[in-house]
């Protein structure tokens, strides 16, 4: 339950700073509103993975990269977004299998590990 409730206000505290953002970007110069933009689209993802894993208690930079570098990968959707316990230790063993060669590999692996997850590959 106190997962939830940290989810919760991590939630609510980037949704509050997107609407800050979002409205600054409206009297922006061309140069803020891409720079805003990138901003904007990088917290619309960590809500989107806080939303889509309630019960997530991980560093949400760390889980925003990890998404980011899954993103283009070759593995099942479902083990791309739903980032919980049972997904992370199968990254762990599956991730490399068929993505040997892609050039997010290591730093995929590399916040795997920092998030406590085993290899086997």
């Amino acid at each position: 339950m106190s997962e939830v409730l940290i989810n919760d206000e991590r939630l609510v505290s980037i949704e509050r700073r997107l609407q800050q953002l979002e409205g600054r970007q409206k009297d922006a110069d061309p140069a803020q509103k891409a720079g805003l933009g990138r901003s904007i689209a990088k917290l619309k993802a960590q809500a989107n993975i806080l939303r889509t894993n309630p019960g997530l208690d991980l560093p949400i930079v760390e889980v925003a990269s990890l998404h980011d570098a899954l993103a283009t990968m070759d593995l099942p959707v479902e083990k791309k977004t739903a980032l919980g316990e049972g997904s992370l230790r199968w990254l762990g063993r599956n991730m490399a299998l068929h993505n040997a060669g892609h050039p997010r590999l290591d730093e995929a692996r590399g916040i795997l590990g920092r998030l406590g997850v085993s290899f086997v590959l």
